[in-house]
């Protein structure tokens, strides 16, 4: 009887998430991914200025996407055009390999536009194998509302 009773709760939880877990990872979704710029990482440079322009600088969360070679990423500074900054590093250098993405990072404020974006990376040894990393840095456009 015991068993009867929890096999029906484990029934109706499975069946309650099936139906909910889409809902909430539609929320993450909703707002709309932009492509802020796309950039040929540099052996000799190990840090890149994204400047921003028109509605790339409504953005409230950024995402970077390797998408030829691997980058060894270490973090980035967003600069506001209110004169703040936040400094993101990772824990240790995240190698984002060809296809990869970074995890998507907030941005400080609340629709505070955002001026620069710095990159830090390693650009590591240049071999004759080895090719150049093309990375995308896409932002998440505030939310409406």
């Amino acid at each position: 009887m015991i068993f009867m009773k929890f096999d029906r709760t484990y029934q109706f939880t499975a069946i309650l998430l099936f139906f909910l877990f889409p809902l909430f990872a539609q929320q993450e979704s909703d707002e709309e991914w932009i492509l802020i710029a796309s950039k040929t990482v540099s052996y000799t440079n190990e840090e890149d200025v994204i400047t921003l322009n028109g509605a790339e600088k409504e953005i409230s969360r950024i995402m970077l996407k390797c998408i030829q070679g691997s980058v060894s990423f270490r973090g980035f500074r967003a600069e506001m055009e209110d004169g703040g900054e936040k400094t993101y590093k990772t824990t240790g250098a995240l190698i984002i390999p060809e296809g990869g993405s970074s995890m998507s990072y907030d941005l400080p404020g609340k629709r505070q536009k955002v001026k620069r974006i710095i990159l830090d990376y390693d650009a590591g040894e240049k071999t004759p194998e080895s090719r150049r990393a093309k990375i995308e840095i896409w932002g998440q456009k505030w939310k409406t509302g």
